[in-house]
């Protein structure tokens, strides 16, 4: 089974190191040269290593005092007085009184002293001290409260897709570029760089990460310099993804810049008179996470994110003459509060063609909407006649000119054009060079489906007891695993028609595991394989539903699995569907899987809900082998297997519940195929002849083989042309669809072994689909498409839809990846060309949707 991505920061290290994009804008915008004075600038105090506080920071400890002289304090209240001295001696004493004989007595002494006098009153307050001296040392104060987490890192590992040989003076080492992660583009050599960054754990997601962005300038002042920044993300235990769209971010380089040198040919030395040579050292601060920056509001702890930057040629009125070069010195991330706002020059769009340089003339709209119009692009299965002046499906059903042809002797499966009836490719499915085995050991891959979109879906049954794997082959696109921006895949080098080994791509088990992972496919048309159930299952079954789901079954487990189209994972199984083998499967526009079987039954399995089972048994008229449909006039489903027994066909009616053998002309039928009237071919098991009949069982046509030998299955393609596969001559056999004549044979694989839906058109049938696609030449090199939009109006009755999808390119030969159109494109790339496809499909019902008409719409400046 595919393994999923689940990258720690550690492993994405290792992808987003070797990611970036590639622009095609020149300017001079060099960002790779990184002179003497620019590492100076960042030994400067720029090149910090990491700067992250885990904790918070601290509140520190107190200064040292320092204290200023300051008045001393008020002096203390006086003490208490001390006793008074001595009062003076009292006044004399009075004379004493007669004595009895009554003469005068003699004056009496004088009398004591007095008493002490009382104390006398407190003294008066002291005058104030003096004042005071200086203050002494502070004294530490006490911790503060943790205070708020911020991080802030200095990134220092850049990469780029310079030439690996390129080393200069960047300051790491220019890394050889293996996994694009960020999206590579494909118009030439890149002067872009790349750099990553985690968010720690502690980030507060409710503050701004801010990019601070250092950049030198050499040269001349631009007219007009712009970069654009592409971003990719990887969020804990998801894929890498790209992360918003493209920014183009225009700087306003201030009028005022200080010349240094004199008049100088270029160089800041001044030693000749040429013109005047300026440098200006420039610090951009942009909001990653919010709305007056880059916009990517959900930015969270612990997610890993990569940014690239490559220059955009802008308004450059002089390239041979330096053109405001720009270096990339340094950036940093900072965590700051929310509100930070984007400094003075600095402007951010979403399309370049908004408002950034002089850019030239703006692409027209272009509105397609009558005959003439739709007339300019490819119609396939629609057309404008039965109502003129808009498209609607066709009355007959058809599919894209391509044949997938499964090889199960050497585990290969081939790509046919069956216009040109040229083998384009050739994909191995299983490891090692070609096989040269039977039809019925080792890895052996046999049933296809067709989504439609034209990709093919191929199951390896492995007879040697492995699990089934199940490949996804792409018709358009590719998967660029190496990072080159090359679509490395196979090609008929000589144009011979056939394809030899050494065009192929190989397939080798780097890590003996026997699983095919997906760092082992070489070829990038391969979009990934996964495994389906346990060892032993031999997968003899694989069919598409609406929603382009794939149903695997197994054939010794009688059991189906639903795997995703989209990316391989098992979506539900096993489901038992017991009393059946399954050998192949469509499955019809009510949603019901009809199975074939290698004896006498054939399954009914309801995929809208898969515990309605039901083994129908027509053992009265022997065992079958392949599966086609068919719609009557009611619209009940008819189903009509390959017999072994030699009635041709058999035919079960699904609104009458009953079998028949209807078929005029009897004989063995492995392979059997409808075609866009809903007539049934059927090739011969014993001599290679086929036979066209009419859905009422009556012969249109019959022809001899081309190739006596059995015809394994039976294909029916875009045109309504039918081929044989016969797998004992490792040929195919072309006939006209409008009478059998032989249109030739062709050498394809060892043991070619097909019969089950290889063009397609088995699915259409159950859904009739219609495209309309047409190139639109916006007269623009390397146009930027984001921003842009295309816009319809259409009749979409219930069970019917109309969608579109676009595609860039420079040269009508390399194309970018299909991008639906729900909205302003977000990931077409730039390119002069712009492919629009509009898919119309009937999924119910009988009344087909319309496309009225259609407006491509370049994103630019308003007038």
């Amino acid at each position: 089974m595919r393994a999923k991505h689940r990258m720690s920061v550690v492993a994405l290290c290792v992808v987003l190191c070797t990611a970036v994009a590639v622009a095609p804008w020149g300017c001079g915008g060099d960002f790779l040269g990184l002179e003497d004075y620019q590492r100076d600038f960042l030994a400067g105090g720029l090149a910090a290593a990491l700067l992250l506080n885990q904790q918070g920071d601290t509140a520190t400890a107190g200064d040292a005092g320092a204290g200023a002289p300051l008045p001393g304090p008020q002096g203390e209240q006086g003490d208490q007085g001390e006793a008074g001295p001595a009062g003076p001696p009292g006044p004399p004493g009075q004379a004493g009184q007669d004595g009895p004989d009554g003469t005068v007595g003699p004056q009496g002494p004088a009398g004591p002293a007095g008493p002490t006098g009382p104390a006398g009153p407190s003294g008066a307050s002291g005058p104030s001290g003096p004042a005071g001296g200086a203050g002494g040392p502070g004294q530490p104060g006490a911790p503060g409260a943790p205070g708020q987490s911020f991080f802030d890192v200095f990134v220092d590992d850049f990469f780029t897709y310079a030439d690996p040989s390129y080393k200069g003076d960047f300051p790491v080492d220019v890394v050889d570029i293996s996994e694009p992660a960020l999206g590579r583009r494909t118009e030439g050599p890149s002067d872009a760089i790349g750099y990553r960054v985690a968010v720690p754990e502690m980030y507060n997601e409710s503050n701004d990460v801010l990019m601070r962005m250092f950049l030198d300038r050499t040269g001349p002042e631009d007219e007009c310099f712009v970069f654009q920044l592409d971003a990719r993300r990887l969020v804990d235990g998801s894929d890498i993804v790209a992360y918003g769209s493209s920014r183009w971010i225009r700087i306003d380089v201030p009028d005022a810049i200080p010349p240094q040198g004199g008049q100088g040919n270029g160089n800041t030395n001044g030693n000749d008179n040429g013109p005047t040579m300026s440098r200006v050292e420039l610090v951009l601060d942009i909001p990653v996470n919010s709305a007056a920056g880059l916009g990517f509001e959900d930015v969270a702890t612990a997610d890993f994110l990569a940014f690239e930057i490559a220059t955009h040629t802008g308004g450059c009125s002089d390239p041979g003459n330096d053109c405001g070069k720009y270096h990339l010195v340094g950036v940093e991330f900072i965590e700051k509060p929310m509100g930070t706002a984007v400094r003075d020059g600095v402007s951010i769009f979403t399309s370049p063609n908004e408002d950034l340089c002089d850019l030239g003339e703006c692409p027209e709209p272009r509105t397609y909407t009558v005959n003439a119009d739709f007339d300019e692009g490819v119609l396939n299965g629609v057309e404008h006649d039965t109502v003129a002046d808009q498209l609607q499906l066709t009355s007959e059903v058809t599919t894209l000119p391509i044949m997938w042809v499964a090889n199960a002797g050497e585990d290969s499966l081939s790509r046919w054009d069956t216009e040109t009836n040229r083998e384009v490719a050739r994909y191995h499915t299983w490891f090692g060079p070609l096989g040269d085995h039977g039809a019925w050991s080792d890895a052996a891959p046999s049933r296809t489906a067709v989504d439609l979109d034209g990709n093919c879906y191929v199951a390896n049954r492995h007879f040697d007891n492995r699990p089934v794997d199940l490949l996804k082959i792409l018709v358009d696109g590719y998967v660029d695993r190496n990072g080159n921006g090359v679509m490395d895949t196979c090609v008929d080098t000589d144009n011979s028609g056939t394809i030899e080994p050494g065009e192929m791509f190989p397939m080798a088990d780097g890590n003996g595991n026997g699983v095919i992972d997906d760092n082992e496919i070489a070829d990038e048309r391969v979009a990934w394989v996964t495994q389906v159930g346990d060892p032993g299952g031999v997968g003899r079954s694989v069919a598409i539903d609406a929603a382009g789901d794939i149903w695997v079954g197994l054939y010794n487990f009688q059991a189906y699995y639903k795997v995703s189209g989209a990316d391989g994972s098992i979506m539900a199984g096993p489901i038992p569907v017991p009393g059946h083998t399954p050998y192949g499967a469509l499955v019809d526009r009510d949603g019901i899987l009809w199975g074939a079987s290698y004896d006498d039954t054939l399954l009914r399995l309801d995929t809208n809900d898969t515990s309605s089972v039901t083994v129908l048994n027509h053992a009265q008229f022997g065992d079958n082998y392949g599966v086609a449909l068919g719609r009557d006039a009611l619209g009940n489903t008819q189903v009509y297997l390959g017999s072994l027994y030699a009635y041709a066909y058999i035919q079960y009616d699904d609104g009458a519940g009953t079998f028949s053998i209807p078929a005029a002309s009897h004989y063995g039928v492995l392979g059997i195929a409808t075609d866009g009237s809903g007539n049934i071919v059927a090739g011969s098991y014993s001599d290679g002849s086929v036979t066209k009949f009419a859905p009422d069982g009556s012969v249109l046509w019959s022809v001899p083989g081309q190739v006596v030998s059995e015809a394994r299955g039976t294909v029916v393609d875009a045109n309504d042309d039918v081929w044989l596969i016969h797998l004992d001559a490792a040929l195919v056999a072309k006939f006209s669809g409008v009478d059998g004549s032989p249109l030739g044979t062709f050498p394809t694989g060892r043991y070619p072994y097909t019969y089950s839906d290889a063009s397609g058109l088995g699915l259409r049938t159950s859904f009739p689909t219609g495209t309309w696609t047409v190139i639109y030449d916006s007269g623009v090199d390397a146009f930027v498409w984001n921003g842009s939009n295309v816009t319809w109006n259409s009749s979409e009755p219930a069970g019917t839809q109309v969608t579109v999808r676009v595609r860039s390119s420079n040269d009508q030969t390399v194309w970018s990846q299909w991008e639906a159109v729900t909205g302003p494109f977000a990931t077409t790339p730039s390119g002069q060309y712009l492919e629009v496809e509009a898919m119309l499909l009937l999924s119910a019902g009988e009344t087909s949707p319309v496309l009225y008409d259609l407006t491509v719409s370049p994103a630019c400046a308003p007038e």
